[in-house]
């Protein structure tokens, strides 16, 4: 067989072959093409199941995470409520000034809810001060407006619904810093700059004398009484308890608390007005200061017992301004004298009390107890509600 003999049959034989076994190249390379893509998309999804499954682990985990935080909130909540409801029943009740206080048993009790109550006022008669006119009242008698930038300047808003007697002596010592008439804390946060915080107002004068301490506050009978004001007043104010608060090199003053009690019987609308423009007519702004003790219900807001300062007088409309500590709820707000008399010649039933050691006598499941439990165990009188003002006295 010669070489070409041989070349012949071999490609007869490959001709035989591929009429026996028909894949081409062709069909070789679709083949792989289509493994390699299966192998390809199976590795996609694997990928897009485990990312799945991981997103889902790390979803139920927040979603845990989230369930405890909301179990702790709702915790927190709850027994921040239990507190919450005794401060409403405690605001809620305020005795009419109509009748005098030594005949409590036929008084009738006022609430925030008693709208049928001739003696609540409707807001209407309440002039906010967040409008140009309600502002201009400011410039009408400058005499008796000095005041309220030197108060607006070091006023905060309360830092719980409770501190509304610390958060206005707070901001009368801060109102008295400009002329360094009073001896201001040092706070460590403001350092080296005086300003007094609500931290602050708690010396151990305050301590002695008045309430333990924060806690006290949020503790039955809850906040302070006018009284009780009067007193951390004078525990902070040079002269007061404590002459030694007096820095050298400072103009030596004597500070006057004078806390009066709005009783009907015996101080009248014209001694209320009377008083409060006197201690409002300081156009230096450096020897006289007014708080109050009132009734929110009866000028027509929401709530109870409530300290803040007095501002200014507006003679044209007879009205005062309240410079309200609440921020957060109610804006500065002009009174009408008579309505502003009212809501002080109301009575706190727990406006005297054998404080601060009074507290000490508490269980300590005492947000399970009744009001009326405190009131026995605390000694709580009925006195009434009203203001205070300081003057300063040089010597």
């Amino acid at each position: 067989m010669t070489a070409g003999d041989e070349t012949n049959s071999m490609i007869q034989k490959k001709k035989e072959t591929q009429h026996r076994h028909p894949i081409t190249t062709n069909h070789t390379r679709l083949l792989l093409v289509f493994l390699a893509g299966a192998l390809f998309g199976g590795s996609i999804v694997f990928r897009t199941t485990r990312r799945y499954h991981i997103n889902q682990q790390q979803q139920n985990q927040q979603q845990h995470n989230d369930d405890t935080s909301l179990h702790l909130l709702k915790k927190i909540l709850r027994e921040q409520n239990k507190i919450d409801d005794l401060l409403i029943k405690h605001d809620e009740i305020s005795l009419l000034s109509s009748t005098p206080i030594h005949h409590t048993k036929n008084l009738r009790l006022a609430t925030t809810i008693d709208n049928d109550d001739d003696t609540t006022t409707t807001t209407d008669n309440l002039t906010y001060l967040n409008t140009t006119s309600a502002i201009a009242r400011l410039g009408v008698s400058p005499k008796h407006s000095h005041q309220y930038y030197l108060l607006e300047n070091g006023l905060d808003a309360q830092i719980n619904q409770a501190f509304c007697s610390v958060a206005a002596a707070a901001a009368v010592l801060n109102s008295l810093r400009p002329r360094s008439i009073a001896n201001l804390p040092l706070d460590p946060t403001y350092d080296p700059y005086r300003y007094a915080t609500q931290a602050d107002v708690f010396n151990d004068c305050v301590g002695e004398s008045v309430i333990s301490g924060p806690e006290g506050i949020l503790t039955p009978p809850f906040g302070l009484s006018l009284r009780q004001v009067g007193s951390m007043l004078r525990c902070l104010l040079p002269g007061g308890n404590d002459e030694s608060k007096q820095e050298e090199g400072q103009q030596r003053s004597r500070w006057n608390v004078k806390v009066v009690n709005v009783d009907p019987e015996s101080v009248s609308l014209e001694m209320v007005r009377n008083d409060l423009m006197r201690a409002l007519e300081d156009t230096d702004g450096v020897d006289s200061r007014v708080l109050i003790n009132f009734h929110r219900a009866s000028i027509g807001q929401v709530g109870g017992g409530h300290h803040s300062p007095i501002a200014s007088y507006h003679p044209p409309s007879d009205s005062f301004l309240i410079l309200d500590v609440a921020k957060y709820k109610y804006p500065p707000v002009w009174v009408s004298a008579e309505m502003l008399y009212r809501s002080l010649a109301t009575v706190d039933t727990c406006g005297s009390w054998d404080y601060p050691s009074g507290q000490s006598r508490l269980p300590e499941d005492w947000k399970t107890q009744s009001w009326g439990d405190f009131n026995n165990i605390l000694g709580c009188q009925y006195e009434y509600r009203g203001y205070i003002i300081l003057n300063r006295n040089v010597e």
